[in-house]
């Protein structure tokens, strides 16, 4: 189904997710989050001498990719919305 614009999108996705059973995946889920952090807290413990050594280093890996995954989704959308005519101001609407 071509979309035409962002309504059309909004009504699409939220079409399909009408079909989907999400509330009872979503409380399954929230049912059993605690075992998600199991891995990461045994993780954390094991490795806690790395951490110590590591960790500031590991802390500015951390914040720099994040801090570029968000300059390049920045670029990628401003590149992909249309671009409005010479002289209009969007804002002022």
């Amino acid at each position: 189904m071509p979309v035409e614009d962002h309504r059309d999108l909004r009504e699409y996705l939220v079409g399909l997710l009408e079909g989907f059973h999400v509330r009872v995946a979503a409380d399954g889920l929230a049912r059993h989050l605690s075992l998600l952090f199991v891995p990461v807290g045994v993780g954390v413990i094991v490795h806690a001498g790395l951490i110590a050594q590591y960790g500031v280093r590991m802390l500015a890996a951390v914040l720099l990719s994040t801090w570029l995954a968000l300059a390049v989704a920045a670029l990628v959308l401003r590149a992909c919305l249309p671009r409005s005519p010479a002289g209009t101001d969007e804002a002022a609407r």
